[in-house]
């Protein structure tokens, strides 16, 4: 008889970590990888306490992973991430009923066209994941995820913008399948040289994406500035970040600043700084600033402890 080397709370966390990276990075993970991602979810308790990653796979993952072979001894072990469709359907099932979600649960759900069932809001912030065709309460408004064909037309954008010529009949190919998605994720992994990394660049396009998605769900549900953006700093990967804009292109998001007048860029920065220092606390709430940077400064000051 098996026995758990895992708790269930634990065990739940892995999965849906796994099922995250397979959505952001393709269903191959390499046993190293594996094993950082483990260490990070059982942190501060060190994955040697259960006996090291070898007898978490054996007894806890024998249903989400499996190991592919490989001709070469000296490589690093691969996985590959199973059935994260319909492990995400199951969190969602109407066994389960409605639950309060937050963090990166939320993100995971709100994220992935696939999951079914509805997330709803209220005016306070409240997010609930619904099963499918459950009523919501009037109180409610239903949040209007990303779709795939929302991911498509972004990675059709992010073709002509964000990449050079050598690569976008490799991405363009990958991009007319039917079910896309793993495939343009390979594609890029493939194309990744030491001159360029259009998988990181796509995270972070795909990421800012979804964030602005989710902020114009929250306001329109009503939630407040403040707690809209606290909502999605907790619910943004805490590792993401922006792309560098390759030179001679456009950014997807938006556009690039006149680099040519430091001065004056310099100059209206110094100026916000007065008028910020001039606001009151109540005109301070209707300041729009990038949920991107409130949660880099953030991650700064948390490293700086």
């Amino acid at each position: 008889m098996q026995t758990q080397s895992l708790s269930s709370s634990e065990l739940e966390q892995v999965k849906q970590a796994l099922a995250l990276r397979a959505q952001q990075r393709g269903t191959i993970i390499l046993g190293a990888q594996l094993g950082t991602l483990i260490s990070q979810v059982l942190h501060p308790r060190a994955i040697k306490t259960v006996g090291g990653l070898r007898p978490i796979v054996e007894n806890d993952l024998t249903n989400v992973i499996r190991l592919v072979p490989t001709l070469a001894p000296e490589a690093d072990v691969r996985f590959e991430i199973l059935g994260t469709e319909a492990a995400d359907n199951s969190t969602t099932s109407n066994s389960l009923g409605p639950k309060q979600v937050s963090g990166n649960e939320l993100w995971r759900l709100f994220s992935n066209p696939n999951i079914s069932g509805t997330l709803a809001c209220d005016a306070a912030g409240n997010i609930t994941a619904y099963p499918l065709e459950t009523p919501l309460p009037e109180a409610q408004v239903a949040l209007q995820k990303p779709t795939s064909d929302d991911y498509r037309k972004l990675a059709e954008q992010f073709i002509e913008i964000s990449v050079g010529a050598e690569m976008k009949s490799e991405l363009q190919a990958a991009l007319s399948a039917a079910d896309f998605y793993n495939g343009w994720i390979d594609a890029l992994r493939r194309l990744r040289n030491p001159k360029a990394n259009p998988l990181n660049e796509w995270n972070a396009v795909r990421t800012e994406f979804v964030v602005s998605r989710l902020q114009e769900n929250l306001a329109t549900c009503g939630v407040d500035v403040a707690k809209a953006a606290e909502i999605v700093i907790l619910a943004r990967p805490a590792k993401t970040t922006r792309p560098a804009v390759p030179q001679g292109r456009s950014s997807i998001a938006s556009t690039t600043a006149d680099r040519s007048k430091p001065d004056i860029v310099w100059d209206l920065r110094d100026l916000v700084h007065e008028a910020v220092d001039l606001m009151h606390a109540s005109d301070l709430r209707e300041v729009r600033i990038p949920i991107g940077i409130l949660h880099d400064l953030i991650e700064r000051r948390r490293q700086a402890k």
